[in-house]
C-alpha cells in the first residue's frame, strides 16, 4: 500500500453473471482489474464511491483498489462513458508494480495570474491540457503546475522546461514545447452585415438591395411569370 493513498472498495463480478444494465441500475459500474501480478478480473464499484475516489485521483494518483480484503495499487487507467447520458459506462484498472517506473499523463493545473491579461487585455492560450511523464508510481504528482506570473507581453510563452517538478519525475514533452501563452485579444469585425446597417424603417445603402437579390431603388422588379403571360397575351 502507499501511504496516504486513497482507497476504493470494489467486488468480483462474474462475466456471465448480471447483466451490465441491471448493474447500472443497482447505481453500480462495470470495470476490470489487469496488470502486475493479477489475472484479468471483472469487477464492479459503487458509481458514487467511484466520483469521488475520482474527483481526487484522476488518472494520475495510486489509489489502493481493496477487492475481497486483497489490496492492490492501481491507477484508473481509462473510462468509458455513455454516449447520452454521460454516466460511467466502464473503468480499466492498471494494477502496478511500485518498484518500476510508469508513464501515464498527468494534467497541468495553472496558478497565479498573468500581468499581461490584467494589464494589457492579452488572451491566455493554452496548448496543452496535459503532460506525460516517468517515474516510480509513488512520486507521480496529481498535477503540474504552472505559475503564469511571467506572462507580462504578449507572445510570452511558457515552455516544458520552465516548470518546476519533483526531482524523480521527468516530463517526457520537448523543452522547447509551449504550454502557455499570451497573446493580443482579436479585433472585432469592422464591417457590419447588410441587415445590421439598414435602420429600421429606414431604406438600404445603395447596393445593399442588389446584394440581397433586391431590385435598386427606382428600378422597375420584373414581372412575375404569371403576370407576364397575360401581358404578351392581352398585346397580341
Amino acid at each position: 500500500m502507499v501511504k496516504d493513498a486513497i482507497t476504493l472498495e470494489a467486488r468480483p463480478r462474474k462475466a456471465a453473471g448480471k447483466k451490465v444494465k441491471d448493474l447500472r441500475k443497482q447505481k453500480r459500474i462495470p470495470g476490470v482489474l489487469y496488470g502486475y501480478k493479477v489475472e484479468n478480473q471483472p469487477v464492479e464499484c459503487l458509481e458514487q464511491e467511484f466520483h469521488k475516489v475520482f474527483v481526487k485521483a484522476g488518472e494520475s494518483t495510486v489509489v489502493d483498489l481493496s477487492v475481497e480484503g486483497k489490496t492492490v495499487p492501481v491507477l484508473i487507467h481509462h473510462i468509458a462513458f455513455e454516449p447520452i447520458s454521460g454516466n460511467y459506462a466502464h473503468i480499466d484498472f492498471l494494477a502496478l508494480d511500485m518498484t518500476k517506473e510508469v508513464t501515464t499523463h498527468v494534467p497541468i493545473r495553472t496558478i497565479g495570474e498573468a500581468p499581461g491579461v490584467k494589464e494589457l487585455g492579452g488572451v491566455l492560450v493554452h496548448n496543452r491540457d496535459t503532460l506525460t511523464v516517468k517515474c516510480l508510481p509513488k512520486d507521480l504528482p496529481h498535477a503540474i503546475e504552472v505559475d503564469l506570473s511571467s506572462l507580462q507581453n504578449f507572445h510570452d510563452t511558457i515552455v516544458v522546461s520552465a516548470l518546476k517538478v519533483p526531482p524523480h519525475v521527468t516530463i517526457l514533452e520537448k523543452a522547447e514545447e509551449i504550454v502557455v501563452s499570451l497573446q493580443p485579444p482579436r479585433k472585432e469585425e469592422e464591417v457590419a452585415p447588410v441587415a445590421a446597417m439598414v435602420p429600421e424603417g429606414g431604406v438600404a445603402p445603395e447596393g445593399a438591395a442588389a446584394a440581397e437579390g433586391a431590385p435598386a431603388a427606382g428600378a422597375q422588379a420584373a414581372p412575375e411569370p404569371a403576370q407576364k403571360a397575360k401581358e404578351d397575351k392581352k398585346g397580341k
